[in-house]
C-alpha cells in the first residue's frame, strides 16, 4: 500500500478550487483593477472584508502572474512605509473584432484603454 505524505494530501486538496476561493480571488482582483491609486493590503482587506492572510496569499498569486506590482508608499512620514499594490494594465492585451459591412479591430490594455484601432477591409 502506497503512503501519501501530508504535503501531498494538501496539494491534492488544493487542486479542487472551492467556489468561495474563486469569489475572494475575483473580489480582490476587481478591487485592485478598478482602483485609480495604489492600495495597501490593509485597504484591500477593509474594502473586500477578506482576511489579511487570504488577501496576502491571493496577491502572491497575482504577482506571480505579473498582474500586479508592489511599491513602497513614500507619502507617509512616520513609521514603516506601507507596501502598496497596483494593477499592471500592460501585463497583456485584449483584442476585439466587429465583423459586419466593415470589419473593425481594436487592441486595448487590460483596463480597456485603446492602444490601437483600425477599420479592416
Amino acid at each position: 500500500m502506497m503512503k501519501i505524505s501530508l504535503a501531498e494530501k494538501r496539494n491534492l486538496s488544493s487542486n479542487s478550487v472551492h467556489p468561495h476561493r474563486i469569489k475572494n480571488y475575483e473580489s480582490i482582483f476587481e478591487t485592485i483593477r478598478n482602483s485609480d491609486t495604489p492600495l495597501s493590503i490593509s485597504e484591500i482587506c477593509r474594502i473586500t472584508g477578506i482576511s489579511h492572510p487570504t488577501v496576502a496569499r491571493i496577491l502572491e498569486e497575482l504577482y506571480e502572474k505579473k498582474l500586479i506590482k508592489y511599491e513602497k508608499n513614500h507619502n507617509t512620514y512616520i513609521g514603516r512605509k506601507p507596501l502598496t499594490v497596483q494593477f499592471c494594465a500592460d501585463a497583456g492585451v485584449i483584442i476585439g473584432l466587429e465583423i459586419g459591412d466593415e470589419t473593425y479591430g481594436v487592441i486595448t490594455d487590460l483596463k480597456g484603454k485603446i492602444i490601437s484601432e483600425k477599420i479592416l477591409l
